[in-house]
């Protein structure tokens, strides 16, 4: 092998945890996907004498159990990639150099870096140390960063860490008027979510959309059910799957950046 292969090679471990926090990832999305799939909410409409119509989800069954856990062994496995990062370049700077990992700030503000976070990495340059602490990844820095080392603390078996979900996130449609828009619009309330998603509680009737109009406006389109996140604060209403996509490359871009710095 070659000392260039070699050099190559140093992030191989980083890369192979992010390879299986991607299959997890891709796992998640199957399985939820399966899960709506089958028929777990009954939407339907629901008249509102003398004024309009409700649309109403009712949520049949729980999503399944492992759910969560393959949430946050994607989290988990990308966590564990930064800290083969930091590994590798403790080891490219002095190969009998002790363990290090990747800093996070704690859940409260404090100083970041800290005097700990300094001494952890004191093996690194001041460039790497430079360039790891310009990530932010602390709460208030790059949250989304931040929220994958808590993410992969977390109770994976916390009932509240996932939820089934509809909102302005999954919600696709329109509503089409018997008359021309300007002659009613005073009389109609649409409400929706805004951009958060709208919890389906198991076996509750929920209100995903109240139109009051006079005549009563005919909705047109397909409504959409999702899962989100109920933990931690920083993802809270967030639609797992992609959010866990959106960690997944800011990781990668992260690895990428090091490599072509020191590597």
């Amino acid at each position: 092998m070659t000392e260039q292969k070699r050099e190559a090679d140093r992030l191989i471990y980083a890369k192979q945890k992010l390879e299986r926090a991607r299959k997890h990832i891709d796992e998640f999305d199957q399985k939820a996907g399966d899960y709506f799939r089958s028929g777990v909410v009954d939407c339907f409409r629901k008249d509102v004498p003398g004024r309009g119509y409700q649309i109403i989800a009712k949520l049949k069954k729980a999503p399944p159990d492992d759910l969560p856990v393959i949430a946050g062994e994607a989290a988990v496995q990308m966590r564990s990639a930064l800290d083969k990062l930091i590994g590798a370049l403790v080891v490219l700077n002095d190969p009998k150099a002790g363990k290090a990992s990747f800093p996070f700030g704690g859940d409260v503000d404090q100083e970041f870096p800290s005097n700990g976070h300094k001494k952890d990495l004191r093996n690194l340059t001041d460039e790497q140390r430079a360039l790891v602490f310009a990530q932010k990844p602390y709460l208030g820095g790059d949250d989304l960063l931040w929220s994958i080392n808590k993410l992969a603390n977390i109770d994976k078996h916390n009932d509240g860490l996932i939820k089934a979900a509809s909102g302005a996130n999954f919600c696709h449609g329109e509503l089409g008027f018997d008359e021309p828009t300007d002659m009613i619009s005073d009389h109609i309330e649409l409400a929706i979510a805004g951009q958060a998603a709208l919890e389906l509680p198991l076996g509750e009737e929920v209100a995903l959309m109240t139109v009051f109009a006079k005549p009563p406006p005919q909705f047109k389109g397909q409504i959409g059910f999702g899962v989100s996140f109920g933990a931690p604060s920083t993802l809270e209403d967030k639609p797992v799957a992609p959010t866990l996509r959106e960690m997944h490359q800011k990781v990668t871009n992260i690895i990428k950046e090091f490599e072509e710095a020191f590597f």
